[in-house]
């Protein structure tokens, strides 16, 4: 996780304080990592041919472009020319490779890759995205209906996969779960199936997916801490166009089209409101976070906050009544902030912008820390 032009937390009250930021500064190290959406967006796996001359490098150049694509959040950016020149030599930013049987797994810099695109000006996207749970309902004709699960075991890599053309027949479910998985895996958006156990299916039908009866679903979908919805319906047999309607941060969204272009349009319109570029002005911001009455907690948020890709500079400015006080400099709109922060699962809503609140007349925000 990077996190380029941030400062380091400073603390602005009397002795007291900072022998207390001192150990909880010391404890941090030792907590273990907030859980994030993705677990390494610069780390990818890349299908070679090692036959032809000039396979590794071929790779890095592959691979680079699929991790572009994730962290700019743009589905374009491996085709991007402009884009593509700011790494001449993705060779140069390549820390660690494993071969496994016919494919390559590359570890790339991922520091100087977002720091090269905000210097560029170009979008950044961080690796902590909203979770993003998918009801799938699959109509395979004569009678035969059903939702698609979550896997008994882990998916195989996509080289061992069935092709689109076999997603009629009793195997449908699966081939449109693995093809949702590729696309998925390639943006970067992390994604759960509903287990269709004894709770699900007491409380959400196939009629209810493929009707469009949101409540239902919703309500099912809270048990997965997920705030992202996505409902699909597909016809295996291809009379109709899938049907989707996808919701997050309130809205409601409708279309249709294929299965794989769902989740790219999933990842394009979360990217849109999330992902943040770098030649867009910075505001500063004072933001109070309660509910921190832990070690745990503050280790949490700092975390957090350090991660946003929305964030340029993070300063600490007050600890105590279970309330941290930080000051920020936030890429673009501060109502972009508050997005984020709602989003992120981790606290509650967000009150703001206040005018004049902090230093200088900085706006100021409030959010409830609810881990």
């Amino acid at each position: 996780m990077h996190s380029t032009g941030r400062s380091t937390p400073e603390v602005r009250r009397g002795p007291g304080l900072h022998l207390c930021l001192v150990a909880i500064l010391a404890l941090m190290a030792a907590l273990p990592a907030a859980a994030m959406g993705v677990a390494d967006l610069y780390t990818v796996r890349i299908p070679v041919d090692d036959t032809s001359s000039g396979w590794r490098a071929d790779a890095y150049e592959r691979g680079l472009a699929d991790v572009l694509v994730r962290v700019t959040g743009q589905r374009e950016a491996a085709n991007d020319p402009a884009l593509l020149a700011l790494f001449e030599d993705p060779g140069r930013l390549v820390q660690g490779f494993r071969r496994e049987a016919d494919a390559l797994w590359v570890s790339f810099d991922g520091r100087a890759i977002a720091g090269r695109l905000q210097e560029a000006g170009r979008a950044v996207w961080g690796s902590d995205r909203p979770l993003s749970v998918i009801w799938l309902a699959v109509d395979r004709g004569s009678g035969e209906r059903d939702l698609v699960a979550a896997p008994d075991e882990a998916p195989p890599p996509p080289s061992a996969r069935r092709t689109s053309d076999q997603e009629s027949g009793e195997d449908a479910g699966e081939v449109l779960r693995e093809r949702v998985e590729d696309v998925a895996t390639l943006r970067g958006i992390p994604v759960v199936w509903p287990l269709m156990d004894a709770e699900d299916r007491g409380r959400v039908a196939f009629s209810d997916v493929w009707g469009g009866f949101e409540e239902p679903v919703l309500a099912a979908s809270e048990r997965y801490a997920a705030n992202s919805v996505l409902l699909g319906r597909v016809d295996a047999g291809g009379r109709q166009l899938p049907r989707w309607t996808w919701y997050f941060g309130g809205e409601q969204r409708q279309w249709r089209g294929p299965v794989d272009d769902a989740i790219h349009r999933v990842a394009d319109m979360m990217a849109g409101q999330l992902a943040a570029a770098g030649e867009i002005g910075t505001t500063s911001v004072r933001l109070v976070v309660s509910g921190v009455d832990d070690l745990k907690s503050y280790a949490d948020v700092s975390r957090y906050l350090e991660s946003s890709s929305v964030i340029r500079k993070l300063e600490l400015e007050e600890v105590g009544g279970g309330a941290l006080t930080y000051r920020l400099e936030v890429l673009g709109a501060t109502d972009r902030l508050a997005r984020v922060l709602e989003l992120s699962g981790r606290f509650g809503s967000v009150e703001g912008p206040d005018e004049g609140v902090g230093p200088a007349g900085t706006p100021g925000f409030t959010a409830e820390y609810l881990r």
